[in-house]
C-alpha cells in the first residue's frame, strides 16, 4: 500500500448483495412494485381501443418503465437513485427554514 492510500469504510465498498437474478433487494421491491401497480391498474381501466393485441395493453406497463426509471436511474452528480434524490430533495423543501438579518454594523440610532 502506497503512502496516502487508505483501506475502505466497511460501507463505502462496492459489494452488492444479489438475490435473484444477479438482482438486489432494492431491485426487486422497484420491480415488485411496478408489476403490482400495473395490476392495479389491469383491474381499473379497460384496453384501449386499438386493434392490435400488444398496443391495447400498452398502459399497463407504464407503471413498471416508472419504477425502474426510479429504481435505476442515477444523478450523475450526486450517485443517487432518482427516488432517493428526489426524496432528499423534497425533505431539503419541507424543513423548517429561519432567517437572520445580520448587520456587520448595526446602524446608530438616532437621538
Amino acid at each position: 500500500m502506497a503512502y496516502g492510500e487508505n483501506h475502505k469504510i466497511t460501507y463505502e465498498t462496492d459489494f452488492k448483495e444479489r438475490w435473484l437474478w444477479n438482482l438486489s433487494a432494492r431491485e426487486l421491491l422497484w420491480i415488485a412494485l411496478g408489476i403490482f401497480l400495473g395490476y392495479l391498474l389491469f383491474q381499473v381501466f379497460p384496453s384501449l381501443p386499438i386493434d392490435h393485441v400488444v398496443f391495447e395493453r400498452t398502459h399497463l406497463v407504464l407503471p413498471l418503465l416508472v419504477c425502474l426509471l426510479c429504481g435505476y436511474f442515477q444523478n450523475p452528480k450526486t450517485n443517487l437513485t432518482l427516488a432517493k434524490d428526489l426524496f432528499v430533495k423534497f425533505q431539503l423543501r419541507q424543513r423548517q427554514r429561519s432567517f437572520y438579518s445580520f448587520r456587520p454594523f448595526p446602524k446608530k440610532e438616532e437621538e
